[in-house]
């Protein structure tokens, strides 16, 4: 759901009906267009506001002026902030080790599922040249969350925090809703909840409290601080890019259909390379899948850079493209999978939903600041760069390599 809601926003701005709709500015043609002032207003009004989500979009639903995005946005992300740390705490809470990082990178998958069905909708409504256009790509959110809702119903409490609070019964029953018993495997549910009460205990003598200040304490330090990069570097490893992927291709040469389209074929090749990393992330290790992922996007966008450095051509915006797209296939392999695994498993349980709370703030933080600066790279009427700006989020993804 977030997926697809959080992808519908930014693949509108260059979409021909919104445009021409709610287009505050006009490029040097006369074509109608949203001004970089205004994305990076509606942006970041859900990364600062980040089941309300019903009544939510109604808002941008019925909008009349871009004001009124804003207001949808901010109502939208509040409970988004929240779907994006329960997720990855509670996959990490319910799955055992050996299942954790295909759990948790499905996460990763589960956003680019949404990402390709709201791409595909947009590609098939660019024909209409009514208002519905764009209000139809809103109207589906509602299609979202009564199935969420139900599913939630019937999910199982995380047994840690059943643990964490003393709930051993709760606990145990939790525990047994989520496994088949098998005549060829023992096991063990009062040792099991044991070894989680042992755990727990353990943590909490070493660490000293569960509060905030603790993920800054000792060892937990450094757990913070690689859940933070590692959640970091999604947002400033280039990755602006594929947010922006329709409007940058635009700005690049491409007319609006091939953008689009060059768009709904990235995101399907993303999804394979999703499910090639489940294979990936059982192979090798966390911190060297995330050098390979950066080490590609570092030399990706320094071509993509030198491309935009010529006059613009139709050879050269293709070519644009087609390292989009590899440089999407390779996140989706290395460091858009592995992110959500790492960030589940660096921090101690006791501190888990912490820490991750912390790291995802930091990345929300991190995509403020990207949705600043990235509509006013690509604006017509801002700082125009195109794809020079490869350079710069090359030598970001440079920066984040080096820690890594």
């Amino acid at each position: 759901m977030e997926g697809y809601d959080t992808n519908l926003m930014s693949n509108f701005y260059p979409f021909p009906m919104f445009q021409q709709r709610f287009g505050d500015q006009v490029d040097k043609d006369g074509n109608p267009l949203i001004s970089a002032q205004w994305q990076t207003i509606i942006n970041n009004s859900g990364q600062v506001a980040m089941v309300a989500m019903i009544g939510a979009i109604f808002i941008p639903f019925f909008s009349t002026g871009l004001p009124m995005f804003v207001a949808g946005a901010v109502c939208q992300s509040i409970p988004w902030g929240i779907f994006q740390t329960l997720a990855v705490t509670y996959a990490a809470d319910i799955c055992p080790l050996a299942l954790r990082h295909y759990v948790t990178s499905w996460i990763n998958m589960c956003w680019v599922i949404g990402q390709l069905i709201s791409i595909g909708i947009l590609n098939g409504l660019l024909s209409r040249s009514d208002e519905w256009a764009y209000r139809i790509p809103f109207a589906l959110q509602w299609i979202w969350p009564v199935p969420i809702m139900i599913g939630t119903y019937f999910a199982p409490e995380s047994p840690w925090w059943l643990v964490r609070h003393g709930r051993y019964e709760e606990a145990k029953k939790a525990v047994s809703s989520m496994i088949t018993p098998q005549a060829d495997v023992e096991f063990d549910l009062d040792a099991h909840i044991e070894m989680m009460r042992v755990t727990t205990q353990f943590e909490r003598e070493n660490s000293a409290g569960a509060h905030y200040w603790d993920c800054f304490r000792g060892s937990n330090l450094r757990r913070t601080e690689i859940a933070c990069v590692g959640w970091l570097t999604q947002a400033f490893a280039g990755t602006p890019f594929m947010g922006f992927g329709v409007q940058f291709m635009i700005q690049a040469g491409l007319s609006a259909r091939h953008g689009f389209a060059m768009n709904l074929g990235q995101t399907g090749l993303g999804l394979l390379g999703c499910i090639l990393a489940m294979w990936v992330l059982t192979r090798f290790g966390r911190r060297t899948i995330y050098l390979v992922g950066l080490g590609f996007a570092c030399v990706d966008l320094i071509i993509i850079g030198i491309l935009g450095i010529p006059t613009e051509s139709s050879s050269t915006s293709w070519a644009v493209g087609a390292l989009m797209v590899t440089m999407v296939i390779f996140y989706q392999i290395t460091i858009g999978p592995a992110c959500y695994t790492i960030v589940a498993e660096i921090p101690s349980t006791q501190l888990r939903i912490k820490t991750v709370a912390f790291a995802r703030a930091c990345y929300n933080a991190g995509g403020f600041i990207t949705n600043v600066i990235m509509p006013r790279m690509l604006g017509k009427n801002a700082w125009n760069w195109g794809a020079k700006s490869g350079f710069f989020w090359a030598g970001l993804a440079g920066l984040f390599f080096t820690w890594t």
